[in-house]
């Protein structure tokens, strides 16, 4: 870029008004923020435009002498040189600035950018972060509640026997099973249907007595062979009406016998 070139470039930059003998006066127009006709608002802008006078404007050859430091005549010399230089078919090219023709100015992209400079894309940034914590904590609620209620779930939703993997409460409570006739080794009759909190299944009947026994030793005195209309020996240590119930007496059990789970006799039709 020519000296005389970086001259105008900088003035204009600093938003001076350029009077370029025989060619022009250049000068920024700012327009500040406003609503469109449809109530949108608009950012401010800055256009380059070139006019026939301004009350305002220095001349390029005033701004040659004082940043060249030489006298007017010199710098009045060196723009002549300049203009004669810059002076080609299309108009009076400024390196930098644009090309004015007759009067008209096509201002140079670059310099239009740095007039009006983009800001960062940064309104849907917020938004978006929110969002993904948003996501990210649903996740984490549903991935606890899954884990803390495996068992029901998959009970309820797919009739399967399952081991729940919830953790036991750390406040021990004693729960009495609801059970009404409790039934014996070789019967299934009557009305048993509830939430049982199974202990094991067994094919022998005497090892089904066995851990009848170990149960009655930690304290479980309603422990009882359960046949659910199957040719196996299902030891329960209670028959609750209530799941929340069973699931309760499962915790307090799940150190002494860690294969116990709930199973919901008759409700789901689980026997069939």
């Amino acid at each position: 870029m020519a000296t005389v070139d970086k001259i105008i470039y900088n003035a204009l930059s600093a938003r001076k008004v350029v009077e370029i003998p025989e060619v022009g006066v250049l000068k920024v127009v700012s327009t500040p923020a406003r609503k469109d006709e449809k109530g949108n608002m608009l950012p401010p802008s800055s256009e380059l435009v070139c006019v026939a006078q301004d009350a305002t404007a220095v001349s390029v050859v005033d701004l040659i002498a004082e940043v060249g430091g030489v006298g007017k005549e010199q710098a009045a010399i060196l723009f002549e040189e300049w203009k004669a230089s810059a002076s080609k078919p299309e108009g009076v090219v400024i390196e930098g600035v644009g090309v004015v023709l007759a009067g008209v100015l096509s201002v140079d992209a670059t310099f239009e950018a740095k007039l009006n400079p983009t800001a960062p894309e940064r309104r849907h940034k917020a938004p978006v972060k929110w969002l993904w914590i948003l996501l990210l904590v649903a996740v984490g609620i549903g991935a606890w509640w899954t884990y803390a209620y495996w068992d029901v779930v998959k009970v309820r939703i797919w009739g399967c026997e399952t081991e729940m993997v919830q953790k036991a409460d750390s406040t021990e409570v004693s729960h009495d099973p609801v059970v009404d006739n409790p039934l014996g080794a070789q019967s299934a009759e009557g009305d048993q249907s509830g939430y049982h909190v199974i202990v094991g299944v067994f094919d022998v009947e005497a090892n089904a007595d066995r851990m009848i026994a170990r149960m009655a030793e930690e304290g479980y005195t309603s422990t009882y062979k359960f046949i659910p209309g199957r040719a196996r020996f299902w030891v329960t240590v209670g028959r609750f009406t209530d799941e929340s119930d069973a699931i309760r007496l499962k915790r307090e059990i799940d150190e002494i016998v860690p294969d116990v789970w709930v199973y919901p006799y008759h409700i789901y039709n689980l026997e069939k």
